[in-house]
């Protein structure tokens, strides 16, 4: 681990590095496996406000419109995965055939 040690400290000192990245600050301290500081929480979601209307507006409540996907769009297809793996993956001549099929 020294070697890589010393790697590491050269590579973040280069003039290109800390241009691109920063200066990179190492721990003072290792930490030890299982330490709360490993452990990725769950990003708590944050509540909207909601802002209310003024006196003047209509009171009809407003639908949102849900962002059609563009995947959704297209037509359905006829092409089989699974059988065009099993096909491409036994053949013997994937040079040959194995293409012709994979063109058609």
């Amino acid at each position: 681990m020294t070697n890589v040690t010393l790697w590491y400290n050269k590579v973040t000192k280069l003039t290109q590095f800390v241009d691109c990245f920063g200066v990179i600050k190492t721990a003072q301290k290792s930490l030890k496996p299982g330490s709360k500081l490993l452990v990725k929480e769950k990003p708590v979601e944050e509540k909207k406000v909601v802002a209310k209307k003024a006196e003047d507006d209509d009171d009809e409540p407003k639908e949102e419109k849900k962002a059609a996907n563009p995947l959704d769009l297209l037509p359905p297809t006829t092409f089989d995965l699974y059988n065009f793996k099993t096909f491409f993956v036994n053949h013997k001549d994937k040079k040959g055939e194995g293409i012709d099929e994979m063109i058609k």
